[in-house]
């Protein structure tokens, strides 16, 4: 999958997440599926290995697996890109002809977590999220100013049609 920017192109694999269950109660769509990878790609495959070894089969083998991990991740980290990126597909039609729009960022997971919650909560605070409750953004944010708002914020949407 090519995520463009300082990322470039990433093998990804199908990930647990939430947005396949909640994209299609908001948005008509006939399949979702989320995937994702780490980078460097080895880091893919010493992450299955802990998988095939048992773990991460339980919480408390979790979490004993990331306190190793945290104690060494400076070594782990090496090779890597210090950046994340994020990347949207929608394959269908428009006006009769098939179509596909991708829009992608590149940039600091914490910037893109970070500031994208931010965002959302002073859209709460300031009413513009009309919904009382607990929604999945897709089902409470209207996408053009909130991407308004990261573009001011210097995280760039890339919109690639065709």
């Amino acid at each position: 999958m090519d995520f463009g920017g300082a990322i470039g192109t990433v093998t990804v694999f199908h990930c647990g997440h939430p947005e396949p269950m909640t994209v299609p109660r908001y948005i008509k769509a006939r399949s979702v599926s989320l995937k994702g990878a780490l980078t460097p790609e080895w880091n893919n495959t010493l992450a299955e290995l802990f998988v095939k070894l048992g773990l991460t089969a339980t919480p408390k083998r979790i979490e004993t697996l990331s306190k190793v991990i945290h104690k060494v991740e400076h070594i782990l980290g090496k090779g890597g890109v210090p950046y994340s990126a994020a990347r949207v597909d929608v394959i269908g039609e428009k006006d009769g002809q098939p179509r596909t729009y991708t829009y992608r960022t590149v940039d600091k997971m914490k910037r893109l977590t970070g500031i994208s919650a931010a965002i959302g909560a002073r859209m709460l605070a300031q009413g513009q999220v009309k919904l009382k409750g607990v929604y999945p953004p897709e089902g409470c944010l209207e996408p053009a100013p909130f991407f308004a708002e990261l573009g001011k914020r210097n995280i760039q949407i890339e919109e690639i049609v065709s």
